[in-house]
C-alpha cells in the first residue's frame, strides 16, 4: 500500500521554486525567506507542518480542490540603525471575503510586536483584532513597501505547498522503511 502511495505522490511531486527577490533557506519543514531593502533586513519564517487546511467535504468538487499549504508566518524587520526588532505574526484567513473596511489581502496580521534583543514570554504583542482600521491598513502598507504583499503571499503559498509535498513524500518513504524493517 505504501509503495503505491509513494509512487503516486512522486508522480505528482512539485518542484521547489525560488521566491523572486528573496533568499531561500529550507531545513526540513522550516523555511526562511530573507531580503534587504532600504536599510532593513526582512525575514519571513514559516513551518509547513499542519499547514494544509482540510478539504471542504460539503463541496461537491472536494476531490478536485487543489491542496495548498497556507502556513502561518512571521515577518521580522530589523534595522541597522536600531536595536529594536519589529515582528508581524501573519496568517491566511478562511476565504470568506474581506471584512468591511479591511483591504483585500489574502493574508492578515494577527499581532505586532516591537522588542529589543529577543522576544520573551513577557514581551507585549499588540493584537490586531480590535485595532483601529487605519492603523491596521498602515501596517499592511508598511509590509507591502518591504515586499510582503499579495504577490509575495501567493509565492509563499506556492513554496510552502511544494516543500510540504516533498516533506510528505520523504515521510512516506521513512514510514515505509520503518514498517518494512524486521
Amino acid at each position: 500500500m505504501l509503495k503505491g502511495e509513494i509512487a503516486e505522490e512522486k508522480d505528482q511531486m512539485l518542484a521547489v521554486k525560488d521566491v523572486p527577490g528573496w533568499k531561500k533557506t529550507i531545513d526540513g519543514a522550516e523555511c526562511l525567506l530573507t531580503k534587504s531593502i532600504q536599510g532593513d533586513t526582512i525575514d519571513v519564517s514559516f513551518n509547513v507542518n499542519a499547514s494544509v487546511p482540510p478539504l471542504d467535504l460539503d463541496n461537491p468538487d472536494a476531490e478536485n480542490q487543489d491542496i495548498c499549504a497556507e502556513p502561518d508566518f512571521m515577518v521580522t524587520v530589523t534595522k541597522t540603525s536600531s536595536s529594536q526588532t519589529l515582528t508581524f505574526d501573519c496568517y491566511f484567513p478562511e476565504p470568506s471575503g474581506a471584512e468591511e473596511g479591511e483591504p483585500d489581502n489574502i493574508f492578515s496580521i494577527r499581532s505586532v510586536t516591537v522588542y529589543k534583543d529577543e522576544m520573551k514570554d513577557s514581551t507585549y504583542s499588540m493584537e490586531t483584532e480590535h485595532m483601529d482600521e487605519n492603523l491596521y491598513g498602515n501596517l499592511l502598507t508598511y509590509l507591502q513597501e518591504r515586499g510582503v504583499d499579495n504577490q509575495f503571499a501567493d509565492d509563499l503559498i506556492e513554496l510552502a505547498t511544494s516543500v510540504e509535498n516533498q516533506q510528505y513524500v520523504k515521510s512516506l518513504e521513512s514510514l515505509h522503511d520503518f514498517v518494512s524493517c524486521h
